[in-house]
């Protein structure tokens, strides 16, 4: 199956994990320029507390707590996982099962997305999070 480059999108974040959510909020608020917040929120479906930083050159990074990044945590590691932003996130799912992709998360509504579907894909360079573009 073949996508164009494109197909996958722009970068929107990084995934942070950490097990006090607000704390980690503020030690990145302390270490680099952050310029927008948003409110820590709970997501019932994932199972998680999340939050969303931008720094001032416009980089998003993803406050992730919760079991799902418990393994993450144990292992020492803080960077869980990177997301691209996609037109069709069913036709980017397949291409990405078609080249070996194991599905972690089928397409969620993700709450701190405003219900936006979100999708999880191990992949030869990490976790992938896919999630579906705004209408």
């Amino acid at each position: 199956m073949e996508l164009p480059l494109t197909h996958l999108g722009n970068f929107h974040h990084l995934g942070v994990a950490c097990c006090d959510i607000a704390l980690m909020r503020d030690k990145i608020c302390c270490l680099l320029p952050i310029v927008e917040k948003t409110e820590i929120i709970e997501d019932p479906v994932q199972s998680t507390k999340l939050c969303l930083l931008t720094d001032s050159s416009g980089l998003r990074y993803e406050l992730v707590s919760g079991k799902v990044v418990e393994n993450f945590l144990q292992l020492g590691q803080a960077f869980y996982h990177i997301c691209y932003e996609v037109a069709d996130i069913d036709k980017t799912a397949s291409y990405l099962k078609s080249y070996g992709c194991k599905t972690v998360l089928q397409p969620t509504k993700a709450v701190l997305f405003a219900n936006r579907r979100v999708s999880f894909f191990y992949t030869p360079f990490g976790l992938l999070e896919l999630l579906e573009q705004g209408k």
